[in-house]
């Protein structure tokens, strides 16, 4: 393949999410994905993070006499909010109703026999290791104890491109804005499943500058693309967790424009980190657009542009994705039990390697093209 051939092959940021779930099978991967080992990571690259009450395998455990009024209940391997308990005086602020122990403690257990994401293929979210935390309930800028708003930051090449800013989660009155890195709220809708938007073009919010150096800091560690999710405090940033396939990658999350958008700022760092790129603003995002090669190329008879490809990948990762090969690991199966990551799990990573990745990439079903991801097990609906 030839040095021009090369550069006219592009990737859709739903296409390299696969792809990581399909060849990135590292430990570091398992961490970034555990809530237990995360807020261990973030710690130590001196973001603030929540206190831990509890971090056990089992709810029966949990201290409930020696608990704060206001706490929060979740499990370490799950995701999209699912099992959390964000508790205020005995109630669960997610559904406004009092819940007792025998119910959090009931719940928690089932969650701890669960895996919801094998069907979608996500790798390292199936091998968190189950338990059940405890933590801290953060107070919002006000000092209030309500639902927080969330902060989750699209990071490339350690540089924050886009903000989305979650109001009332998981609540009836649930809405979304997208800002770039300035604050600047983005003036069209990159996503489609249809939350209501604020549209709120306000004054960045206090620490704000001061959690976009955490979020840059944690995501230059990690590399090429890392979600970021974190809470603003009236005691500052607080880092909350890393989603390293947000919305398991689905082609259903995105406007078709921002799929290709995204995954040109995944495979060309230029686009990210220049002094003269500005993500996410309308002028950056239809230059990037207008250089997008929208002829098909084919190489060995195969379309590139199409779900069955052969691309070649030009720094998929960097040396820290494809080192700390996952052997000998302990990991937690449906039942609880200890089981070994496999021979086969370790063999895939060798392909990250290779600069020609074979594969034939199949996305979650989705039955329109508004509608939320679904899991691949139980066919709910998984936020994002």
């Amino acid at each position: 393949m030839s040095g021009e051939d090369k550069k006219n092959i592009q990737l859709t940021w739903s296409e390299l999410i696969e792809l990581r779930k399909k060849n990135d099978h590292t430990q570091k991967m398992i961490d970034y994905e555990d809530k237990v080992k995360s807020k261990e990571i973030a710690e130590k690259s001196g973001c603030p993070v929540p206190k831990n009450y509890y971090v056990g395998k089992s709810a029966r455990n949990i201290p409930f006499d020696k608990l704060p009024k206001q706490y929060v209940v979740k499990p370490s391997h799950h995701a999209s909010s699912r099992g959390i308990f964000l508790m205020n005086n005995g109630k669960n602020l997610f559904t406004g109703e009092k819940v007792s122990r025998a119910e959090i403690i009931s719940i928690e257990q089932k969650y701890l026999s669960k895996r919801l994401w094998k069907g979608l293929g996500e790798w390292a979210t199936y091998r968190i290791p189950a338990c059940v935390i405890v933590e801290e309930f953060l107070p919002n800028l006000d000092g209030e104890y309500q639902v927080p708003t969330d902060y989750k930051c699209y990071v490339f090449h350690g540089r924050v491109c886009m903000v989305r800013v979650d109001y009332d989660r998981l609540t009836k009155k649930q809405s979304v804005d997208y800002y770039n890195r300035d604050f600047e709220i983005i003036d069209f809708n990159p996503i489609r499943v249809k939350y209501p938007r604020k549209n709120l073009v306000v004054e960045k919010p206090t620490y704000y500058d001061e959690m976009i150096g955490y979020v840059e800091k944690m995501g230059k560690q990690f590399g090429n693309f890392i979600r970021v999710d974190m809470y603003l405090t009236n005691r500052g940033p607080y880092f909350g967790e890393f989603t390293t396939y947000p919305g398991s990658g689905s082609r259903s999350m995105f406007t078709e424009e921002t799929d290709k958008y995204m995954g040109a700022l995944w495979q060309n760092s230029d686009l990210v980190l220049g002094e003269d790129q500005k993500p996410f603003t309308k002028k950056h995002f239809q230059k990037v657009l207008a250089t997008l090669s929208v002829e098909k190329k084919t190489h060995n008879g195969v379309t590139t542009n199409g779900n069955s490809i052969i691309k070649e990948i030009i720094n998929y990762d960097n040396s820290n994705n494809v080192s700390n090969n996952v052997s000998n690991n302990n990991v937690s199966n449906n039942n609880g039990n200890d089981n070994k990551i496999s021979k086969d799990d370790n063999k895939s990573t060798k392909s990250l390697k290779s600069k020609v990745i074979s594969i034939k990439i199949k996305h979650p079903k989705e039955k329109s093209k508004n509608v939320k991801s679904n899991c691949g097990k139980c066919r709910r609906p998984r936020n994002i």
